[in-house]
């Protein structure tokens, strides 16, 4: 009898508790979320449009960098490296300074890119045979330090050709059409800067005015900041590269530098040319990258083994007197006179 009663009663437990376990979501709730979500995303653009904030005429920063890297040619010119080299470079005034169309001309810096990887890509790419400009930038090159960036730009070549397509079409159909897309219109930006609002900061005072043209030259708008303002920002930068990177052993020196040999040797070999660029630091910035990779140690050993390639700012009489804004980067007017300078040089050494 107990066990019978016993028996009974968790029966009737366990259909109280299937009772009271929830079915699946009905077809009518599902289509009630999504209607809810298409009606916040509405208001959500709809606030936008009532602020006066216009679509982004440019896709995101990796697809523009797909965009113009598929414009590269058997003859282009590319300059390849970090953020200097995207705000130092541009591709309209060293193509006007070489006479060529401004098309043949591609800047594919990149935020903290270093140099070497994509020599060897170039290296690799058996149908260039134009001229690469490839900034050394001590922290990574030498120091070894990645740049998710550019690993994220190098992993959209691998991609199948109609899937990035697809993918490019999407992006800059977004971005050119929907406001919440920029950076400036985005719950996420606002988020971002409530947070900021909350910690006592504007985020209007870390924002640097500039133009990202589309050829990728971001040039930079702001007024010639004062020597206190400079100083303090270099010293910022400054504070960044010292935790980039390790100096490298001299076995690890030697074997980056028989890479940088052979790569380039690979793409001279079927007649392009290879130019190795030291781009500006100055102040604090300098002295960071001085301490931590020596010149003498480091670019002067690369100059001596790859001898008619390379190209220091320190040592060019008209780079040298340019001044950067934040120890690490040039003004617009700046890029302009450093694009003509490094159009002359490379006019004598292209083929």
């Amino acid at each position: 009898m107990g066990d019978s009663s016993d028996l009974k009663l968790a029966a009737s437990v366990a259909a109280g508790v299937h009772a009271r376990v929830p079915g699946r979501a009905s077809p009518r709730m599902a289509f009630a979320a999504g209607a809810l979500a298409l009606l916040l995303f509405a208001g959500w653009e709809g606030s936008l449009v009532a602020s006066g904030v216009t679509p982004d005429s440019l896709p995101g920063e990796l697809d523009l960098w797909l965009e113009n890297y598929r414009k590269i040619g058997p003859d282009s010119v590319v300059f390849v490296g970090s953020s200097r080299t995207q705000q130092d470079i541009s591709p309209a005034v060293v193509a006007e300074v070489l006479g060529i169309p401004h098309e043949r001309v591609i800047n594919l810096g990149i935020s903290a890119g270093p140099g070497l990887p994509m020599l060897e890509h170039f290296a690799a790419r058996e149908d260039f045979k134009g001229t690469l400009v490839v900034e050394i930038l001590p922290t990574h090159d030498f120091g070894g330090e990645p740049s998710p960036m550019q690993n994220a730009c190098i992993e959209q070549l691998v991609r199948p050709r109609p899937y990035s397509d697809a993918e490019l079409a999407m992006h800059t159909a977004w971005a050119t059409n929907l406001r919440s897309v920029s950076e400036h219109g985005s719950p996420l930006a606002a988020a971002r800067a409530v947070t900021w609002r909350m910690r006592g900061e504007e985020m209007s005072s870390n924002k640097v005015a500039q133009q990202l043209h589309r050829d990728r030259w971001r040039e930079i708008l702001s007024p010639e900041p004062d020597n206190a303002k400079r100083k303090a920002d270099a010293e910022d930068t400054a504070r960044t590269f010292s935790r980039w990177g390790k100096p490298p052993q001299p076995w690890q020196l030697e074997a980056l530098i028989a890479r940088y040999d052979a790569a380039a040797r690979k793409l001279e070999s079927r007649g392009g040319v290879v130019i190795l660029a030291r781009m500006h630091s100055g102040l604090s910035v300098l002295e960071a990258e001085e301490q931590r990779f020596p010149r003498v140690q480091t670019w002067d050993t690369l100059a001596r083994r790859l001898p008619g390639r390379c190209w220091h700012f320190a040592g060019d009489p008209v780079a040298s007197r340019l001044q950067t804004f934040d120890g690490s980067h040039l003004r617009g007017e700046d890029a302009v006179a450093l694009s003509r300078r490094l159009g002359e040089l490379l006019k004598g050494r292209m083929r």
